[in-house]
């Protein structure tokens, strides 16, 4: 049992149609894992100002994981959060790849010479 002073934070989205067109899911994990700055001085190179690792396009599909794979290589998992299939670009490390998902479907990838997706057990 839970004891002593509790502190928690509530996100309130007010919005036309339901959860899924809101991207409440998305929206959810952003209030979890805040972005934070990570400061870095002005230095010559190849890298553009502005850049980043992974991105999944925005929408329902819902990137989680980006990790050193064992081999080297990389592996991506992503899943599907509103309930209804999609098809969508991700990218990662450089790579782009289309990848379908079924409805509350999770899927993980690993990168490396190729990009192929990994068939695991998920739960």
């Amino acid at each position: 049992m839970d004891q002593g002073l509790q502190e928690l934070t509530i996100r309130l989205v007010p919005h036309a149609g339901d959860w899924r067109a809101a991207g409440v899911v998305r929206l959810a994990a952003e209030l979890n894992q805040p972005p934070f700055g990570l400061l870095e001085s002005f230095h010559d190179g190849d890298l553009p100002g502005v850049a980043s690792h992974a991105d999944d396009g925005g929408g329902s599909v819902v990137m989680t994981v980006l990790k050193g794979g064992e081999d080297g290589g990389a592996v991506i998992r992503a899943y599907e959060s509103a309930g209804a299939a999609a098809r969508v670009t991700l990218r990662a490390l450089d790579r782009e790849w289309q990848a379908g998902f079924g409805p509350h479907e999770i899927k993980t990838f690993h990168l490396a010479d190729e990009i192929r997706e990994v068939d695991l057990l998920e739960w």
